[in-house]
């Protein structure tokens, strides 16, 4: 029996992931584009990519999205 590791469980998501259509950057990618590793939401990013899914909620302000 093989020893499952936090890697191989976090590679075979990212694979699901990448299957299902979602993007995978490695956060090395990301330097310049967020401030710091301690950010894991790129809000300018996260703002962009769901405007098109809140824009039919009526009178919902997308800008009081707050990012916890």
């Amino acid at each position: 029996m093989t020893n499952l590791t936090e890697d191989d469980i976090e590679q075979n998501l990212i694979d699901l992931l990448k299957s299902e259509g979602y993007e995978y950057f490695h956060g090395t990618e990301l330097d310049g584009v967020r401030a710091g590793f301690d950010q894991v939401v790129i809000e300018g990013e996260f703002k962009g990519s769901t405007l098109g899914f809140f824009i039919n909620l009526g009178r919902f302000n997308f800008y009081t999205i707050r990012l916890i």
